[in-house]
């Protein structure tokens, strides 16, 4: 479960993090440099560690090669984007080839890809695969759905839009059709450009619909007519709205789309549904284990109240069980239970008592029964600012523990301030630094250089997050692309902790579908700053960002708060 709007979208299915940042992020656009940093000029580190998937004559694509590379794995206990100590690169720039000229991302050496690092990645990406440098060879053309010798087919999916259209992003008149087609168009460069294909390369395909009274027949219908059109390997989805609907139909079709969800649910279609963050199963542990391993059987330090200082904490669910949050009420109760099941596995926290609040007029009393039983410490997994207004109406100021601090931090500024600052938690977010030095606006930038976000259209970074997850299965699998290597290739990801604080924990356990399996402890500072708002508060990061699994937590809670120190980082921008 998770905290102050973090839970995304409607049903069993989430999406995560929410998308609402779309239009933050173009308007942001014009605060940013157009120019990408220089790049640190470096030999290409890939002749010795480079796995070469391809030489096998079978379906299986090596992927034993590719799991461990003989180096450190995942990551290489590197640090995240380009100029980071231990990164190097050359200042090769993709292929210019412009909308309508044909495919992009093939330029003049198809099959020779730049790589960094030591141990070699495939790109600046801390999270990229090792480094698969060459390929050339039969890949044996149409392999599976969406699969060409020359191609791998993707739909750009936007539900609930203004208009209807299908657009192919490689047509002459792309440019003029509806959609973000500077955008993807460098997506595409980029992915086919830097990503190992092994000859082949993406292309994107832009669909959008309406929805009215019935979104779930016309969710369903949108897929269908996906599917007839152009038979894709994966679809993106791109904005929130019938996400539960889409991603079961295109799972159900064999397509491979990327939503989170329950466990049992992304096995019931697996491997077609994936997730680039914690699904709900994990998300619950890991959630549950901070709890009961740090804060469980202590006195509650970081109260408001002076005397819940001396108590040993007394914990108090609070959440909307309510429809027209975007959440149904069976949804909710599933998450729930879910996060309930994990305390009790955990420590055995059976007598939880929980504010339910249906309006706001009901919130008041509901938080005001939890302060007569006891509660000290809030386990926050509610949307509403009101939350905390009627916490400061009642003058009541306990611990406020976020399962997940997905939200905007100009979202959490509307809290009451009094009461947000006793608030600390978990994040699942990768974002770091300004957002011009994010991977996301690199790849961005690297593909189409001099263009700034306001004239391309909306960036989001959990679309560039999902293809980087789609672009490591298709190289883990190899040349012979089918789904049965896509799932093979994901599951070779050898597990181990995360390295620093820019790259999460990632791989996938037997029958989990979900990429990432750690967070990062943050507290609320209400005088911290982004550097992008002039407006003050935002989540500074205990340890830099250190990331823990659900197994990692210490035990003791001296530094959550992490001495309150001024210094320690806030969490980067999400959009």
């Amino acid at each position: 479960m998770t905290a102050a709007t973090a839970r995304p979208s409607s049903g069993a299915l989430r999406r995560y993090p929410p998308l609402a940042f779309l239009l933050a992020a173009a308007a942001l656009a014009s605060l940013l440099p157009s120019a990408l940093r220089v790049p640190i000029a470096g030999p290409q580190q890939t002749a010795e560690l480079a796995p070469v998937p391809g030489r096998s004559s079978g379906d299986t694509g090596d992927l034993s090669q590719l799991g461990e590379t003989g180096t450190n794995g995942l990551g290489g206990g590197l640090g995240g984007g380009a100029g980071r100590p231990g990164d190097t690169t050359t200042t090769t720039g993709l292929s210019p080839d412009a909308p309508g000229s044909g495919p992009p991302g093939l330029g003049s050496s198809p099959q020779g890809k730049r790589c960094v690092g030591k141990p070699a990645r495939q790109t600046e990406d801390p999270l990229a695969p090792p480094c698969v440098a060459y390929y050339k060879g039969n890949n044996g053309g149409a392999t599976g759905k969406g699969i060409t010798a020359d191609e791998v087919r993707m739909v750009l999916l936007t539900p609930c839009g203004t208009q209807n259209y299908a657009v192919d992003y490689w047509a002459p008149n792309a440019s003029s059709q509806p959609g973000w087609i500077n955008v993807w168009d460098a997506y595409a460069r980029y992915f086919s450009e830097r990503y190992q294909l092994y000859g082949r390369r993406l292309h994107f395909f832009g669909y959008q619909f309406s929805c009215g009274n019935s979104a779930d027949v016309q969710a369903r219908n949108s897929i269908i007519d996906v599917d007839r059109r152009w038979s894709p390997f994966a679809i993106v989805l791109t904005s929130t709205g019938a996400e539960e609907t889409l991603a079961d139909e295109a799972a159900r079709r064999n397509i491979f789309v990327l939503y989170n969800t329950r466990r049992d649910t992304a096995q019931g279609v697996a491997p077609y549904l994936l997730s680039f963050p914690p699904d709900l199963d994990d998300r619950a542990d890991i959630e549950a284990a901070f709890i009961c391993t740090k804060l469980d059987g202590r006195v509650a330090r970081y109260s408001g109240n002076v005397l819940d200082r001396t108590k040993t904490r007394r914990f108090g669910l609070v959440y909307d069980p309510q429809s027209g949050t975007g959440v149904s009420v069976e949804d909710l109760k599933i998450d729930h239970d879910l996060f309930l099941a994990a305390l009790k596995r955990h420590c055995g926290i059976t007598d939880l008592p929980e504010a339910v609040g249906r309006s706001p007029e009901q919130r008041a009393p509901a938080l005001n029964d939890l302060r007569s039983k006891g509660v000290t410490t809030v386990l926050f997994y509610g949307k509403y600012t009101d939350w905390s207004t009627s916490a400061d109406t009642l003058k009541w100021y306990p611990e406020w523990f976020l399962g997940g601090t997905e939200a905007d931090p100009a979202d959490v500024r509307s809290q009451a301030a009094a009461v947000w600052a006793n608030a600390f938690g978990i994040t699942y977010g990768r974002r770091r630094g300004p957002v011009d030095q994010q991977s996301w606006y690199e790849a961005f930038q690297e593909a189409c250089p001099g263009c700034t976000l306001a004239a391309s259209g909306p960036v989001f970074p959990q679309g560039y997050d999902d293809l980087t997850l789609l672009m490591w299965g298709i190289q883990a699998a190899g040349p012979r692309l089918t789904a049965a290597n896509v799932d093979r290739g994901l599951h070779a990801i050898q597990p181990r902790p995360s390295p620093d604080p820019y790259t999460p924990a990632a791989y996938f356990t037997p029958g989990n579908y979900s990429w990432v399996k750690d967070a990062a402890l943050v507290w609320w500072d209400p005088s911290g700053s982004t550097g992008q708002s002039a407006t003050a508060g935002c989540y500074r990061l205990v340890e830099s960002g250190t990331r823990k699994r659900a197994a990692d937590w210490a035990p003791g809670d001296e530094g959550i708060k992490g001495t309150g120190d001024p210094n320690q980082p806030c969490q980067g921008p999400l959009y």
